[in-house]
């Protein structure tokens, strides 16, 4: 199990915030190479808008139920079931924490952050995620810049090549068993103690 918290730019509705739960899910799932895919949720409106069982009447929730559509492409097989919330417990105490975490003030808590990201509101004009940007017109994939760390781990577990150096190579071939590659993204994660991923920067 990873938790995974997420932060969302303005106010918007509990239905809204249950698909942002749901697009962000997807796209750990994807980034963590993930092929075939059971989720569930306890929000019957939005499992059942996603397996097209209920329709969308309010045109808010419409760029999500896109999005997350979207995202659900690109997966061989996903199944998205309702359970009850009461079967839901570690997901719900998750989400009681991050809310009692929000409102409470004067306490503090330690807490470790493996990689900031914000979510904004879905609207008309498509979210871009963060490793493109529009390029004349078209979407051009941001690639580390030369000479970043990242590279030897990147060519080693995508073409098996390692470096000349022999010093380097006996240190890749050392540390890259702690080190996770995500497909398709090509981001590169280090496995932490207690298993939880943590994305590796330039």
């Amino acid at each position: 199990m990873i938790p995974h918290a997420f932060s969302l730019l303005d106010p918007c509705s509990n239905n809204a915030a249950q698909y942002q739960a749901l697009i962000i899910g997807l796209e750990l799932a994807l980034e963590s190479g993930i092929t075939m895919l059971e989720a569930f949720g306890d929000s019957q409106l939005i499992v059942n808008q996603m397996n097209q069982e209920y329709e969308i009447r309010k045109p808010d929730l419409l760029p999500y139920y896109n999005k997350a559509q979207s995202l659900r492409q690109n997966f061989d097989i996903c199944h998205i079931t309702h359970i009850r919330r009461g079967e839901n417990i570690r997901a719900d105490a998750l989400a009681g924490l991050a809310a009692s975490m929000a409102t409470q003030e004067g306490e503090n808590m330690q807490i470790t952050v493996c990689q900031r990201k914000i979510s904004p509101p879905l609207n008309t004009h498509q979210a871009v995620a963060e490793c493109h940007r529009v390029v004349g017109g078209r979407i051009s994939i941001l690639k580390p810049p030369i000479g970043d760390w990242r590279d030897p781990f990147i060519d080693c577990f995508m073409f098996g090549i390692l470096p000349e150096d022999p010093k380097e190579r006996v240190s890749i071939q050392r540390r890259a068993p702690n080190f996770h590659l995500g497909i398709p993204s090509k981001m590169l994660y280090r496995k932490s103690f207690n298993g939880v991923l943590l994305r590796c920067l330039s």
